[in-house]
């Protein structure tokens, strides 16, 4: 995130990435003063996501097909704005399979680590706690993950790697988005 916005040429220096995604596209806006500022955001971070070991590669849309193609419910939970989110997901091509159940920093009182955002995708997608899989890629998706009780695949492609989570062990760790198949028919419980 940070990068795509020195991209653009502004000074990110000591904000912390947290907050920042939860800034609408007008706060973005507004803070940094660059008008059209969320458009040539959204259009640097969508190439980082689809040209670096960010959170998608080329086999992110094959492996959403055809998780979705075997029925499993596919959910998005971010701490970024509903706006941002739906930009990205848009351009990336992948908004449609997450049509009925993306949860961002607006849609709960408290995001994570705090289990809520996780507890309302299961809600939205009548998903029962031992057949979900979270994957994610920092500290704050694991805890949220325990306390929502589902289990937690680290993304290890993500740029964060696999040593962001605070000591924290995972319950599988995925090398690459391909690995999400191999536990379509998994139990997840603990």
């Amino acid at each position: 995130m940070l990068q795509a916005l020195l991209s653009c040429g502004c000074d990110v220096d000591g904000l912390d990435p947290v907050y920042l995604r939860t800034m609408s596209d007008r706060q973005l806006t507004d803070y940094f003063g660059i008008p059209g500022l969320v458009q040539r955001y959204s259009s640097e971070y969508t190439s980082l996501l689809l040209g670096g070991p960010l959170l998608f590669d080329s086999n992110t849309g094959a492996v959403l097909e055809t998780l979705r193609s075997y029925g499993i419910g596919l959910g998005l939970v971010t701490s970024s704005s509903s706006e941002l989110t739906s930009i990205i997901l848009a351009q990336c091509g992948f908004l449609e399979f997450f049509n009925g159940c993306t949860v961002t920093f607006s849609d709960c009182l408290r995001i994570k680590p705090n289990p809520d955002p996780i507890l309302l995708a299961l809600d939205k997608l009548s998903a029962s706690h031992e057949a979900t899989l979270f994957v994610g890629d920092s500290e704050s998706d694991i805890i949220a993950s325990r306390a929502a009780g589902v289990a937690f695949a680290q993304a290890g492609w993500s740029i964060d790697g696999i040593d962001h989570l605070g000591g924290r062990v995972p319950d599988m760790i995925l090398s690459s988005i391909n690995d999400i198949l191999k536990h379509t028919c998994c139990d997840f419980s603990k």
